[in-house]
């Protein structure tokens, strides 16, 4: 048990993210969307991709759009 202990604080430790897309859903447009995500996007990072999905909630539409960089 005692072996484990290292391993487990290492993985309870916060570690830097290191994906490289942002995700934003918005109820007004996938222009909208596109944009919240597109703010996530650290400064000086080359957007390499944009993709939205239009999901209907209870009749009313909603755009969840992700941007990738690199």
């Amino acid at each position: 048990m005692l072996r484990l202990l290292p391993a487990l604080l290492l993985l309870a430790l916060p570690l830097p993210a290191l994906a490289g897309s942002a995700t934003a859903q918005s109820i007004w447009s996938a222009g909208h969307a596109a944009g919240e995500a597109k703010s996530q996007v650290p400064k000086g990072a080359k957007i390499t991709g944009t993709s939205c999905n239009e999901v209907d909630v209870m009749n009313d539409p909603r755009w969840t759009c992700t941007v990738t960089w690199e």
